[in-house]
C-alpha cells in the first residue's frame, strides 16, 4: 500500500512540475516578444528645421529623405487637398514628423528593404478593389454542370464549381470578362 501513496505522490509532483515549467516558459516567449517598437521609424533619426514654416506632406517627406537613410514612394499628388502641416524651428523626430504628415488621410504604410517606405492612400485601394463573383453553372437545359472550370479572361485567376454546381471567384477587374469550360 506504502509504495502505491509514494508512486501516486511522484505522480502528482511531476505534473504539478510540468505545469510550472510550461508556465515559466510562456511567461518568457511573451516578455520577449512584447520588446517590439510602436515607432514607425528608428527612434534615433532626427531633422533639422530652419524657420517656421507649412509644409505638404511631400515637402515633410522630402526633408526627412535629405536628413536621414529613409527613402519614400508614393503616388505624385498623393497629399493634394491635405492640410498643410506647421513645423517650428529645430531639431524634431523623424518620426513624430512623418505621423503628423500622416494623420491628416488614411494611409497605408509598408516597410520594404534598404528603409524604403511605401506610402498608399486607402481610399485609393478601393478603387482598384477586387470584385467578388459568385454563381451556379448549369448547360442550356437548365441541368447543373459540377466541376466547370471558370477563368478571368487573360489571366491564370480560376475556380471550379464545387459538387453543388456553385462557384466563387475574386477577380482582379471589375469588369472582367468570365471564360466557363465543360468537358
Amino acid at each position: 500500500m506504502e509504495l502505491k501513496c509514494k508512486h501516486v505522490l511522484c505522480f502528482f509532483r511531476r505534473k504539478w512540475l510540468i505545469i510550472i515549467m510550461c508556465t515559466f516558459i510562456i511567461l518568457c516567449c511573451l516578455t520577449a516578444f512584447s520588446f517590439s517598437p510602436n515607432n514607425l521609424l528608428s527612434q534615433n533619426a532626427k531633422g533639422k528645421i530652419d524657420i517656421d514654416q507649412s509644409l505638404t506632406g511631400e515637402e515633410i517627406f522630402k526633408l526627412i529623405k535629405e536628413q536621414t537613410a529613409y527613402k519614400f514612394i508614393y503616388q505624385d499628388g498623393l497629399f493634394d487637398g491635405f492640410t498643410k502641416i506647421e513645423v517650428k524651428k529645430g531639431n524634431i523626430n523623424a518620426n513624430q514628423l512623418s505621423e503628423r504628415s500622416l494623420s491628416s488621410g488614411k494611409f497605408s504604410v509598408k516597410f520594404t528593404a534598404n528603409n524604403t517606405i511605401l506610402v498608399r492612400n486607402n481610399d485609393s485601394l478601393k478603387v482598384g478593389q477586387q470584385a467578388e463573383v459568385s454563381g451556379v453553372i448549369s448547360d442550356e437545359s437548365g441541368m447543373p454542370l459540377a466541376g466547370a472550370s471558370v477563368i478571368e479572361k487573360g489571366t491564370k485567376n480560376g475556380t471550379q464549381s464545387d459538387f453543388i454546381c456553385s462557384f466563387f471567384l475574386n477577380m482582379s477587374r471589375p469588369n472582367a470578362t468570365l471564360i466557363i469550360s465543360f468537358i
